[in-house]
């Protein structure tokens, strides 16, 4: 018995896009490519057992029943429930939550101004973007959150194009109060004008349901080898607004540098997002978020704002 065409289908599409993330330059990056192919025949499982049972209960009724076309469109689109005002809240709220088990992919789209001044055949300015997805899946059982990050930029100082790749995989663990996690971290440089090419080190998240409405956390990377050790802090806090709206810290992180015994990014800054849906079916996140980094170092990102379009999947993977 074969699988559900709806299931087939997601995971063919899922192959022709990473085919198409390993050709576009981000080719260099072959590891998050292969976990993130790896991890989707996880997080969209095979239903043989479903379909079997299913197909054997309605034969019955159906043996006479002759087929149009409205039963062939209802075999093979895929099986997304509509979503209402009160799923999207839920999602808004696990949208602001860093570790929530929701798989969606982000696409990012930013401006930011550099600290200190101007220098000679230098941009004062950059464009670029992060392309993320979050991939929750189970193991033996055992819930695990993945995310890839893969920077970009289109011009600014430094190199243009896909830069630096990271990947968490996070052990999930609900509790009556929220939810933590830990993993491993791992980034890889596709520049190669890092001090090392790949790190590797420990991650931890925390989230705490204070309220119905607020969420208060933290996510915690480290990673560290031969020329390289840092600290990537980035707060959780998330409070509903209602009908889809949220405010969130966003993308802010906070970033210690153990070599040098500082810090090199402190920034304040929100995002203020809103979940709405397409066909009454497919949920979408829009955020708009500020950053301005306190410390006023030469070179470094000072003032930003981005725009961010995320497709949020809450039928896929392990998820609450």
């Amino acid at each position: 018995m074969t699988k559900r065409p709806s299931q087939l289908v997601i995971k063919w599409k899922t192959y022709q896009w990473g085919c198409l993330l390993f050709r576009s330059g981000t080719g260099r990056a072959l590891i998050p490519t292969l976990i993130f192919l790896i991890a989707i025949f996880f997080a969209v499982p095979s239903t043989h057992a479903e379909a079997t049972n299913s197909e054997a209960t309605t034969s019955s009724t159906n043996k006479l029943a002759k087929p149009d076309a409205s039963m062939l469109v209802a075999e093979i689109a895929p099986e997304i429930a509509p979503v209402t005002e009160a799923d999207n809240n839920q999602l808004s709220s696990q949208v602001a939550e860093t570790i929530a088990p929701l798989m969606s992919v982000k696409l990012k789209l930013g401006w930011n101004n550099y600290h200190g001044p101007s220098l000679p055949g230098q941009p004062d300015s950059a464009t670029g973007g992060q392309v993320q997805m979050a991939i929750p899946f189970s193991v033996f059982n055992q819930p695990n959150l993945m995310r890839v990050t893969t920077p970009f930029q289109f011009d600014g100082r430094g190199d243009d194009g896909f830069s630096r790749v990271t990947v968490f995989d996070l052990l999930a663990f609900s509790e009556s109060w929220g939810r933590w996690g830990v993993g491993p971290v791992m980034s890889v440089d596709t520049t190669g004008q890092a001090a090392d090419r790949f790190v590797l080190g420990p991650a931890v998240g925390v989230s705490w349901n204070v309220s119905k409405k607020l969420k208060l956390g933290l996510l915690s990377q480290n990673v560290f080898w031969s020329n390289t050790s840092r600290s990537f802090l980035q707060p959780i806090i998330g409070y509903q607004l209602g009908n889809g709206w949220a405010l969130s810290s966003g993308d802010l992180q906070f970033t210690y540098d153990w070599e040098k015994g500082r810090w090199i990014n402190v920034p304040i800054g929100f995002q203020i997002s809103k979940v709405i849906k397409l066909g009454q079916r497919q949920p979408i996140s829009f955020g708009l978020s500020q950053q301005y980094n306190l410390l006023n170092t030469t070179g470094q990102k000072g003032y930003s704002i981005s725009f961010s379009v995320t497709f949020l999947f809450p039928t896929l993977g392990h998820h609450e």
